[in-house]
């Protein structure tokens, strides 16, 4: 399973980079009969994907932790079931701590590689817009960082309300981190695009079809992301019942 995400995280980095390459870049390597492309780029970008992977997951499976043991709450909750869960909880703030920190140390060195153009036949070099929202998704990463060794810090001082609240901001911090990040990527492919040219072609293609070949695609995909997700619900009820 990590492979395949390995894998898909890979090529998309590795598309995307190539997508900032100039034309000849993208006529040598499809005529040269190359699947994988190579650049120096492609590490950071990767690392960034793996770090808010390990971060995102941390934080989803602690929220459905603190919401289920907060419908669970009793006044005579057992203490040794509640230490295992703040050993539980510890352990997945460390894992998104050490998430984020990777994804801070790769957006750096991804922005300097962008910033200098230091990678091989790259266009890259000129923000062109995508600035601020690089600055805002790092400092939604160093906000999360901050976020999460706070709430990482044991306080039998608080109830579990409180808990509960911080883990709600912090999952808001890390959708508009996620969001912002989106947008960098976004903003610098776009500006590495001709889009006049871009626009001729895809009223070309538009005349061609596939429209209903993606909708019939579209919907088989999203049965069977429901049917999936009513499965697991239906073998967690049955597991707890």
């Amino acid at each position: 399973c990590w492979l395949s995400f390995l894998y898909v995280g890979y090529t998309w980095s590795e598309n995307h980079v190539l997508s900032l390459q100039m034309q000849q870049t993208w006529i040598e390597h499809f005529s040269e009969g190359n699947l994988l492309y190579w650049s120096l780029e492609i590490i950071p970008r990767l690392g960034i994907i793996l770090g808010q992977a390990l971060t995102t997951t941390g934080i989803v499976l602690l929220l459905q932790m603190q919401l289920k043991k907060h419908e669970q709450a009793t006044p005579n909750s057992e203490v040794a079931g509640e230490h295992v869960g703040c050993q539980q909880s510890r352990r997945l703030m460390t894992g998104a701590f050490w998430g984020l920190l990777v994804s801070v140390v790769c957006l750096l060195i991804s922005g300097l590689i962008a910033l200098w153009g230091d990678s091989s036949n790259s266009t890259s070099g000129e923000w062109d817009g995508s600035g601020i929202w690089y600055l805002l998704f790092a400092a939604g990463l160093c906000g999360q960082l901050y976020l999460i060794r706070r709430g990482s810090a044991p306080r039998h001082d608080q109830g579990q309300n409180t808990s509960l609240h911080q883990l709600w901001l912090l999952s808001g911090v890390h959708v508009g981190t996620l969001c912002c990040g989106l947008l960098v990527r976004e903003s610098y492919r776009i500006a590495h695009l001709n889009l006049e040219q871009l626009q001729q072609e895809h009223q070309k293609y538009a005349q061609i079809g596939g429209f209903y070949t993606f909708l019939a695609f579209a919907v088989i995909n999203t049965a069977i992301i429901i049917l999936l997700i009513r499965w697991t619900r239906r073998a967690l009820s049955q597991s707890t019942a």
